[in-house]
């Protein structure tokens, strides 16, 4: 890939993720190590993006139990060899998601990049959440609930998608799993 790019990669179960790197991952990734002792986590779901700088954000929920508070979103930021430049960093402390959830990260082409994902516990359940970082991993917008942006019951585990936007902005997509309504939303860069 070349920078900026807005491609997600929906990665292999963990189980697939080993020194060798089979799954067919192309880009860096966690090390077997790393997923075991939780540093990296655990978990079905993990995306990444090519940032406007040339590093890879890598999202993911991290359901190791052996952490205090389990399934909350992270991200890193590492480079085109697979140096971490950011480590693991908690995305949300309160918008806790399930040990299976998706989790989405996009680019933005004016630099930086936003994470969306569905929170089973604190604040609103079952919805949408996102922050927007800088390519350094600085906070531009904390995280954030958009209660509009509903997956209905049990939703943490429905489809979230995003996509960056000409204008430097980002969309967040979101299927509701009750009504099969999908709706989404358009956001600017902070």
């Amino acid at each position: 890939l070349t920078a900026p790019s807005s491609v997600n990669f929906s990665f292999p179960e963990t189980a697939a993720i080993n020194p060798n790197g089979q799954g067919g991952i192309l880009a860096p990734s966690f090390t077997y190590a790393q997923m075991q002792t939780g540093i990296a986590g655990g978990t079905s779901r993990q995306f990444a993006a090519v940032l406007t700088n040339g590093n890879i954000v890598q999202v993911w929920i991290n359901n190791n139990a052996t952490l205090t508070t389990p399934n909350q979103p992270y991200f890193r930021v590492i480079d085109s060899s697979g140096t971490v430049v950011v480590s693991p960093t908690v995305v949300s402390a309160t918008f806790i998601s399930s040990a299976y959830s998706n989790i989405s990260v996009v680019a933005l082409t004016g630099g930086g990049f936003a994470v969306g994902w569905l929170n089973q516990s604190g604040g609103t359940t079952d919805v949408a959440n996102y922050a927007i970082y800088s390519n350094t991993g600085s906070v531009v917008t904390a995280a954030t609930q958009d209660t509009t942006l509903n997956a209905g019951s049990g939703g943490s585990y429905a489809p979230i998608q995003m996509t960056s936007l000409a204008n430097g902005g980002f969309a967040i997509a979101v299927k509701n799993i009750s009504s099969a309504v999908i709706s989404f939303r358009a956001y600017n860069s902070t």
